[in-house]
């Protein structure tokens, strides 16, 4: 049996990834900055906000656990260039979740999810009265650590 060896040179050039544009020409928004997850206290203002690009037009929507908020005084969409923020004017424990700012054209779309954690008062006589609505009317042990 023989052996045969073969060389060559091979030049690999990086391609630039273009955008893939839709029927209409557009190209899809796309997220550069995602939004930040937070942890905050019962009562701040709120701001979330993202970087995005790419696409001359689209839309921007934002979410709470899967569920379009409509702007109002609570809940401010804002934008400054390629900034696109939701203002809280006032966090309250059940706007804890998932948030998504979601961009979108005909060509596409673009979205970035954070999590929001609302810290609260801790209240002995309410976080009893939760736990019996759960049914742990029995024993429960609990352990609280101070943190930050």
């Amino acid at each position: 049996m023989g052996e045969v060896t073969t060389t060559c040179k091979v030049t690999v050039t990086p391609m630039e990834s273009a955008p893939k544009k839709g029927a209409s020409g557009e190209v899809p928004p796309r997220v550069v900055e995602h939004i930040q997850s937070k942890v905050v206290k019962d009562g701040d203002a709120v701001t979330l906000t993202c970087k995005l690009t790419g696409a001359s037009k689209f839309d921007v929507v934002w979410l709470h656990n899967d569920k379009e908020i409509k702007p109002s005084k609570d809940f401010e969409y804002d934008s400054a260039g390629d900034l696109y923020s939701l203002k809280i004017a006032e966090i309250f424990p059940e706007d804890a979740g998932a948030y998504t700012c979601e961009a979108f054209n005909d060509a596409g779309e673009s979205f970035s999810s954070c999590t929001l954690v609302v810290l609260g008062e801790w209240n002995l006589r309410e976080c009893t009265r939760q736990l019996r609505m759960l049914g742990l009317n029995g024993k429960v042990k609990m352990v609280s650590r101070a943190g930050r």
